[in-house]
């Protein structure tokens, strides 16, 4: 309930709350501080008076009366007389009496009747009661009567209530020669002064109360009232400034509220640089953004034209990579077939030597002259014919060596574009101009390997042209030796010099298909090098595809990031623009 109140209400409650209880506190402090000062006063006025009529009473006639039944006789008159007395001549003494001190009874409250004034005597009468009947005693009494005993001085009890008014009691011992305690004189004091008393100051005091808790309050009121202002400017502030208003400033003060507005007012300032400053900020990111996503497209574009250029490099390397391996399978078939060239000219060598030793015995015999000149020209025209293949397999060499030429000079030229491609690519490129530097130096060197090539064939081309020079003198004279052989026995030494440099031509003809033959082995290694190497720079390729599809998805990524940087600067400019300033 108090967290629903205003702060207006719950200060004044606390106030009037505040009030109440001081005053009431007080009130009871004084009620209570009256009531022991009257009592004490009326206990000392009592006991001043009481003190001389105790002088008055003789303690052997008390103890005689307390024997006697006959309230008439001398000693019961004296006592009466002098109670009566005492009641006539003290108004606030209510009655004078004498009581035993047994404390007899079931509830040990109970004490003899000894003497009393004249009124009491007759009420008692009325009831039936004579001396040293026993008489119930109240609770406070009794308390007295108790001390009296033991300590044997003068008692008073506390303000009690009975049937007829308040009283206070005070009681005197009364002892008998052994100095015991067996009787005292009673006064009944009337104390409702002090009720009275204590009541009237209970009206006067609640009236005041009143008077002035309406005065404090109608202070407080107002004080509240002029205090609270302050605080009520700053709540008609803050509600301004949660409306987004911050064109808004509250009136300050000198005391602790008129500080808080002027803190308040600190903080709209300050709030209002913040929002202007997020407002400027927004407004900056968005356009940052824009420029962001703009670029991003265009690297977005430009990547997917790398994709594509580098997807359509990878198969072109792949028809490349295609291109040398048959171009390997034919320079091994090239190979093949000079080492066949090799083993001819090696048996038309072996054939000179036969030639020889028939030239020898041809001295001999005319007959077998011409028989093995037969065989020469048989052979000769086999080694023509072999030549002439080995011409033509240079010439097929050559084409192949031309072809490879024009797969270098393409692959220079793709080399080339990949590189203005990277370059244009930029940092996201520098991979791909490192594998297109790779690919110029594989082309580079594979036209170097074919340059070496074409030397060689152009050697073989040369020797095999003297081959073919040598062989058609050998074939003409073979031709003139069948044609002469009867008259030609003396030619046979020319004959012999004949076949002996053919047979060195044939020994230089073979060394050079054996050098041709290496030479076609060493180009056929380079050429299946090279088509590991396009291998290798395929798989690359696909590296290189895989890793910028990757790019794509990272780009994907950033595209989506992008986006969500733009709108949420749209909403951050959307929100700054709800303020005021």
């Amino acid at each position: 309930m108090l967290k629903n109140m205003k702060f207006f209400t719950k200060n004044m409650l606390f106030s009037i709350v505040s009030v109440v209880i001081v005053g009431v506190s007080l009130i009871g402090m004084s009620y209570i501080i009256q009531g022991n000062l009257l009592e004490n006063q009326l206990k000392q006025q009592s006991e001043e008076i009481t003190k001389a009529w105790m002088k008055k009473i003789d303690p052997d006639k008390v103890e005689k009366a307390s024997k006697t039944e006959d309230i008439k006789s001398k000693e019961h008159q004296e006592l009466t007389n002098l109670f009566d007395e005492l009641s006539e001549y003290n108004p606030n003494i209510a009655q004078g009496y004498i009581f035993g001190t047994e404390l007899a009874g079931k509830n040990g409250n109970e004490t003899s009747l000894v003497a009393y004034p004249t009124k009491i005597w007759e009420m008692l009468q009325d009831a039936g009661l004579k001396v040293g009947d026993m008489y119930a005693q109240p609770d406070v009494v009794v308390d007295a009567i108790k001390k009296l005993k033991k300590e044997k001085k003068v008692q008073f009890t506390k303000v009690y209530k009975d049937d007829i008014g308040t009283w206070i009691t005070i009681l005197y011992p009364i002892t008998n020669s052994k100095g015991e305690v067996f009787a005292y004189f009673g006064v009944d004091i009337d104390a409702s002064n002090i009720a009275e008393g204590q009541k009237e100051l209970l009206f006067k005091s609640g009236i005041s109360l009143i008077v002035i808790l309406m005065l404090l309050i109608a202070g407080q009121y107002l004080l509240l009232k002029v205090s609270l202002k302050p605080l009520t400017n700053l709540m008609e502030g803050i509600e301004e400034a949660s409306k987004g208003n911050l064109n808004i400033s509250v009136k300050e003060g000198k005391d602790e509220l008129g500080q808080v507005n002027q803190k308040f007012n600190g903080m709209i300032h300050v709030l209002k640089g913040m929002v202007s400053r997020i407002r400027h900020t927004s407004k900056e990111v968005a356009e940052n953004s824009e420029r962001l996503y703009a670029s991003f497209e265009t690297s977005y574009k430009a990547t997917n034209n790398i994709t594509n250029s580098v997807e359509m490099v990878q198969e072109l390397l792949k028809q490349q990579a295609k291109s040398i391996n048959e171009s390997a399978v034919a320079m091994e078939q090239i190979s093949k077939e000079i080492t066949s060239i090799a083993n001819y000219t090696n048996e038309v060598y072996e054939l000179s030597e036969e030639v020889t030793k028939l030239s020898e015995k041809g001295k001999k015999s005319t007959g077998t002259v011409v028989e093995q000149m037969e065989k020469i020209n048989h052979n000769v025209e086999n080694s023509n014919q072999a030549i002439n293949e080995l011409v033509t397999v240079s010439d097929e060499i050559q084409e192949i060596l031309q072809v490879i030429t024009n797969i270098a000079n393409n692959t220079n030229l793709l080399a080339l574009n990949a590189s203005i491609e990277a370059a244009r690519a930029g940092e996201h490129g520098k991979g791909f101009a490192v594998v297109a530097n790779e690919v110029k130096k594989l082309s580079e060197q594979s036209a170097s390997s074919v340059e070496g090539i074409q030397k060689l064939i152009d050697k073989v081309k040369e020797q095999v042209n003297k081959v073919v020079d040598s062989m058609e003198i050998i074939k003409n004279n073979v031709n003139e030796g069948i044609e002469i052989t009867e008259s030609t026995n003396e030619v046979f030494g020319k004959i012999y010099e004949s076949i002996l440099e053919v047979a060195n031509k044939l020994q230089v003809v073979s060394a050079s298909s054996q050098q041709i033959s290496a030479g076609v082995e060493e180009s056929t290694a380079m050429i299946v090098e090279l088509s590991s190497n396009a291998e290798n720079i395929t798989k690359g390729y696909d590296d290189i595809v895989e890793n910028i599809q990757e790019q794509e998805a990272s780009f994907e990524n950033i595209k989506e990031t992008v986006s969500y940087l733009k709108e949420t600067s749209k909403e951050l400019e959307k929100l700054s623009e709800q303020f005021n300033i």
